[in-house]
Formats: structure tokens, C-alpha cells, sequence
């Protein structure tokens, strides 16, 4: 049943009971000539009509194949429509530049920080396991809040340093 559809179908223990007995029900109902209402199978699986709609609608949509052509005169398949999620050579290439002259100019900026700004940057922004704001108040005597405004303060030197040296930034 999970790999029926594309969409999983019946996860609950009531949607499998429709799922597998809801087509036999409509046919034992129109079989003894009642119309197999939403309702009148609703209450032959002791459930509610909602449920029993919702199933009928899942069970009647289909899926049409990608190998499908799209059209009478077309050669093309429904999956040659399909978004390609690869990201392109030369955007890589840029990609990887840009990452190395950026990382080169944040290392041209730290060669001018020193002290506590040094540390926070080395050791809050560009850490893969940051310290904390009050590890790093208890290491220089002062508050987190204060470590904070000094974290943010280099922060905007580090963004005005990047937008001079790199202006086709934005």
C-alpha cells in the first residue's frame, strides 16, 4: 500500500480498512441497489463521510508518467519539463572563486584586529563550536551584553571592510 501511489495513501488503521474495501463496498452496494453514497459507506465502515471522500478522491487522482509525451506532435516527455536542481559549471566556478577571495579578505581583516576582537571573531563568528557570550565575559572580566555590542560592532566593521574591498559585492 505505500508504494501504490507516489503520495503514501493510508497510514492510519481506518484509512487501510478504506482503502482496501472501499471499491468492494460500492459494488456489494450497487450489487443490492443502493447508491454507495458517501454517507451510506461511511456508515458500513463505522466512520466519517469525510474520511470516506477524502479516500475516494486520493484513490480517483492519478499520475501521469514522465516517460509520457507531452503533446501529439511533440517528441518531448513529461520529464524533459522537469526542473534540473544542478547548479551549473560556471556558477560553481564563481561560486568557489567568490569563497576564496572572500575567505582571503576576512584574513586580511583579522590581520588587523588584535585583542578581543581578535578572539571574538576567532572564536564566536568563525568557530564551528562558538563560545558562549558569558564564557567569553568571564574570560576578559565584562558582561555578555558588552561581549555582545563588541560582537556586533565587528560585525559591521567586518561587512563595511568587505563592501570596500569587494564592491560588486551587491
Amino acid at each position: 500500500m505505500d508504494n501504490w501511489k507516489l503520495v503514501k495513501i493510508g497510514t492510519s488503521q481506518m484509512q487501510r480498512k478504506i482503502f482496501f474495501n472501499l471499491q468492494k463496498e460500492k459494488k456489494r452496494l450497487e450489487g443490492l441497489g443502493f447508491d454507495p453514497a458517501p454517507k451510506r459507506l461511511a456508515e458500513a465502515f463505522n466512520t466519517t463521510e469525510n474520511q470516506v471522500i477524502e479516500m475516494e478522491q486520493r484513490l480517483g487522482d492519478w499520475e501521469p508518467s514522465l516517460d509520457q509525451v507531452g503533446g501529439d506532435d511533440w517528441k518531448e516527455t513529461r520529464g524533459d519539463f522537469m526542473a534540473d536542481d544542478t547548479e551549473l559549471f560556471d556558477r560553481k566556478i564563481a561560486r568557489s572563486q567568490f569563497q576564496e577571495l572572500f575567505n582571503q579578505k576576512l584574513q586580511e581583516f583579522s590581520d588587523t584586529l588584535d585583542g578581543k576582537e581578535l578572539d571574538i571573531l576567532e572564536n564566536r563568528l568563525l568557530s564551528e563550536n562558538p563560545h558562549t557570550l558569558q564564557a567569553m565575559g568571564e574570560k576578559y572580566g565584562i558582561t555578555k551584553e558588552r561581549v555582545r555590542q563588541l560582537e556586533e560592532r565587528l560585525k559591521k566593521k567586518i561587512r563595511s571592510y568587505i563592501e570596500e574591498q569587494i564592491p560588486d559585492l551587491q
